[in-house]
């Protein structure tokens, strides 16, 4: 079975959007991107996404929001959230128990990002 998961990367910071797909798609996953929450809810809408991995503070919104839409209002779809930030203004319990995977600081750990793509690519996989 395919290991490849579809992961959409939500900053406003261009240059990290071009990093990550630097960064992952080498690894054979397919990278999406988007600068807000709006982009990101359309490409969600439009797209089988395995993985968000969204940036805390965004322009029009806030990675929080963007996590409580997919966890509360597209239940139907299986995606696993991760936050990310430079900055410390909510704990990683607070994240967790609103329903993402994890709050990691940035630099992004892409080794870990690629581990947890693939570990949710294989579960849903096997379902």
């Amino acid at each position: 079975m395919s290991s490849n998961a579809t992961i959409l990367i939500v900053d406003d910071q261009e240059a990290l959007l071009e990093l990550s797909i630097l960064n992952l798609e080498p690894r054979g996953h397919k990278v999406l991107t988007a600068d807000s929450v709006a982009k990101a809810l359309s490409i969600i809408s439009k797209n089988k996404v395995d993985l968000v991995v969204t940036d805390l503070r965004l322009d029009d919104g806030n990675g929080i929001f963007l996590l409580e839409e997919i966890k509360n209002k597209m239940t139907h779809l299986d995606i696993g959230v991760i936050l990310v930030t430079a900055f410390s203004e909510i704990s990683k319990e607070e994240v967790i128990k609103k329903g993402a995977i994890d709050l990691l600081k940035k630099p992004i750990n892409y080794d870990l990002i690629d581990n947890i793509a693939k570990n949710l690519k294989n579960h849903s996989n096997s379902l």
